[in-house]
């Protein structure tokens, strides 16, 4: 797969686009790592608690790593974090594919694919405490 050069701003970035960058970082990225980082058994009982689809885990994840140009024109997304959230991003693609069975009860519990993802996001998290 061929890399694109990244996007470098020549204008000064001014507070408000720090405060967004910082207020998605803090407040968007990391509660979703937090989610699909977190043990199978809390994945289901927060979809069944909020009366949600299993398309919810991934919805913020998705959301966040669209904002990925914010962290990098701030300096805190090194390489080795963006590199790991394309993973993460590129697995919940397969997973939310057309087979249900990978996005089930079952799979959050015992799917090697889930287990991947909450390893990834686990290491995400780990990543952004260290600055990146």
């Amino acid at each position: 797969m061929r890399r694109s050069a990244p996007i470098t701003r020549t204008a000064a970035i001014s507070g408000s686009e720090v405060e967004r960058a910082r207020g998605t970082w803090e407040n968007l990225l990391r509660p979703a790592l937090d989610q699909l980082a977190g043990p199978g058994e809390q994945q289901i009982a927060w979809l069944d608690r909020e009366r949600f689809s299993e398309d919810e885990l991934t919805q913020d994840f998705d959301h966040a790593y669209g904002c990925r140009w914010m962290w990098r024109d701030q300096g805190w997304l090194s390489l080795q974090l963006d590199e790991l959230l394309g993973r993460i991003h590129g697995l919940l693609a397969e997973v939310w594919g057309p087979d249900d069975a990978r996005r089930s009860d079952e799979a959050i519990l015992q799917s090697p694919d889930w287990e991947q993802l909450r390893a990834w996001a686990q290491e995400g998290i780990r990543l952004m405490a260290l600055g990146s």
